[in-house]
């Protein structure tokens, strides 16, 4: 994971963290498939890829996706607010 500031990032587990604010990038292998980065406004599940978020103060979040695949939700995280990102 790469850090970009002003940033305020807070490792939850190994499987997750929580960015109020801040740019991170991050190449996650394929053994921690599943490692979730969760903003303000929505969570991001690694599907063994390579992304970037830059979360702004207000807390919405950009996801970019370099190599692979992302699921995106909302903050509840409903079924509904599903998104495939490649």
């Amino acid at each position: 994971v790469t850090i970009g500031g002003p940033a305020e990032l807070e490792l939850q587990s190994a499987e997750s963290a929580f960015c109020r604010r801040g740019k991170i990038r991050a190449q996650v292998p394929t053994v921690a498939r599943g490692f979730t980065i969760v903003t303000p406004h929505s969570q991001v599940v690694d599907l063994g890829t390579e992304f970037g978020l830059d979360v702004v103060d207000d807390g919405q979040t950009e996801v970019h996706v370099f190599q692979g695949e992302v699921e995106a939700y909302a903050a509840d995280r409903t079924p509904n607010s599903r998104r495939l990102l490649k």
